[in-house]
């Protein structure tokens, strides 16, 4: 007896997708988006001197910033 599963087309289009959005993020050296390198900057900031480059709501800068620390210390 032989199974034979098919696979919707669903499946296909978001396997696609996938694979086009980690082509497109993975692709180049540089932060994808218009303010792709703004997450780094603050972050960078929290480590070199304690505080924001620029006001902004802090808390994902801060779990960066703790996470980046923890990875390179």
């Amino acid at each position: 007896m032989q199974s034979s599963l098919r696979v919707p087309p669903l499946f296909w289009i978001m396997l696609l997708a996938v694979a086009g959005r980690a082509w497109l993020l993975f692709s180049t050296p540089y932060m994808p988006g218009v303010n792709g390198a703004y997450y780094l900057i603050q972050a960078r900031a929290i480590l070199e001197r304690g505080v924001l480059g620029i006001s902004d709501l802090p808390l994902i800068f801060y779990w960066q910033a703790g996470l980046a620390s923890i990875l390179f210390n």
